[in-house]
């Protein structure tokens, strides 16, 4: 639902019912996730979380993604490569620690050198 009304806010104007009404759309917007990787819906086509980080930045929603390691991501999604399409939609990554070796390989990868 969040999602839905967010990405409405491309549009200029709604209907009530009775009038059109203007959409502000100049008020930026937050998604906060702790535990990501064990809520993201994988979706398909327009639909779930990877859809929505690709068009969140056009509607002015800036999202905040917290999860432990990229197991239970690549886990919910099913295939390595949905997943990295998911992360690399997250312009900022910050890395503290981990232990999961696919979490390691991703970051070794994405630090340039």
């Amino acid at each position: 639902a969040f999602q839905e009304a967010a990405l409405r806010r491309s549009a200029t104007v709604r209907f009530d019912g009775a009038r059109c009404l203007p959409i502000d759309q100049t008020r930026p917007v937050a998604f906060l996730a702790d535990e990501f990787g064990s809520l993201v819906s994988p979706g398909s086509g327009d639909t779930g979380d990877a859809f929505f980080l690709d068009k969140a930045r056009e509607v002015r929603v800036a999202c905040l993604l917290g999860m432990q390691g990229l197991s239970a991501l690549n886990a919910r999604f099913g295939h390595y490569s949905r997943a990295t399409h998911l992360l690399n939609n997250a312009v900022t990554k910050i890395f503290l620690a981990s232990d999961c070796p696919e979490t390691l390989a991703f970051f070794d990868r994405s630090v340039p050198r």
